[in-house]
């Protein structure tokens, strides 16, 4: 003998299964791709001041006590690099950005960007140079490489805020 579903029995398990599947949050809040890719990119539009004590030279890995600033603003096109040494003094390097690619999420909790930019030297030959910002886990991260004296520095940043223009 045979078991046969009737219609009836079908459609009330159906029913069943797509209501117990369905989100219970209203339609209009969840969000949209576009609104997610709007929340990311407005992170990369805004002007932003990172903050730290302390830089790590690649080169030898030993860490320099550094009073550092690194403000990048997308609107005016650039980066200021404010330095403090407690052997050299104050410093500050300007430069102007060429090409940016960012992939930061809002919180700046993960992805990275990539600014190459011309520095600004009154001494001479405008260096190019580029600035690494990378978010994981454990924090924010800046590489920053001088092409005219092929050097780099490691910034951890202790905290970063968002400048109001």
């Amino acid at each position: 003998m045979k078991k046969v579903f009737s219609v009836t029995a079908l459609l009330l398990v159906s029913a069943q299964l797509f209501f117990s599947c369905r989100s219970t949050r209203p339609a209009d809040a969840i969000p949209s791709v576009a609104s997610q890719t709007q929340v990311a990119l407005n992170s990369c539009e805004q002007t932003i001041k990172y903050i730290s004590g302390k830089a790590i030279d690649p080169g030898t890995q030993t860490a320099i006590d550094l009073s550092i600033e690194v403000i990048i603003d997308p609107t005016e096109k650039l980066i200021t690099l404010n330095l403090e040494s407690p052997q050299k003094g104050k410093g500050t390097l300007k430069a102007n950005v060429l090409s940016s690619d960012c992939y930061l999420n809002a919180g700046l909790t993960d992805g990275y960007s990539v600014y190459r930019a011309l520095g600004q030297d009154p001494d001479g030959p405008s260096p190019e140079v580029s600035f690494r910002v990378e978010a994981k886990e454990d924090g924010l991260t800046i590489f920053y490489t001088d092409d005219k004296k092929k050097g780099e520095l490691i910034i951890k940043v202790n905290k970063w805020e968002i400048v109001k223009q």
